[in-house]
């Protein structure tokens, strides 16, 4: 596998006028990017198990009430970036956001433009480790 971020799910609906989904350049992506080439990743097969739960509570929350996502199959394992836009929320969507925060082992919240935040939360799926220094190299 690869150090790249595959994509395995995108979906984007139609909003008002404050439309307002971006912004990336996040501290850890920079800090990620500079160590990127020492990481290496062994499939965990208990750890993978998390997978498919995880993506099929993401897409669901996604196309039940029609929330932009990405979900991206990474190095360590599979991020959902949820867009969320500032507003009340309660009930059924509350509760399936908190189920996949529980499936989650690291979450995040960032601003992402005039409309709201991007709530990303990450599974593992594979042990990483950073390949040893040497003065060889």
């Amino acid at each position: 596998m690869g150090h790249g971020r595959v994509l395995i799910y995108s979906s984007r609906y139609a909003k008002g006028q404050d439309e307002g989904a971006g912004g990336e350049a996040e501290p850890l992506e920079q800090f990620w990017g500079r160590h990127v080439e020492k990481l290496r990743f062994k499939e965990n097969r208990e750890l993978l198990k998390k997978e498919g739960p995880f993506v099929a509570q993401a897409m669901d929350i996604s196309e039940t009430f029609s929330m932009d996502m990405d979900i991206f199959e990474i190095g360590f394992g599979v991020t959902a970036e949820i867009y969320i836009r500032w507003d009340i929320y309660s009930g059924e969507l509350v509760k399936k956001i908190g189920k996949l925060l529980n499936m989650s082992d690291q979450a995040s919240v960032s601003p992402c433009g005039n409309g709201g935040f991007q709530l990303k939360l990450d599974i593992f799926t594979r042990d990483m480790y950073l390949e040893r220094y040497t003065d060889d190299a």
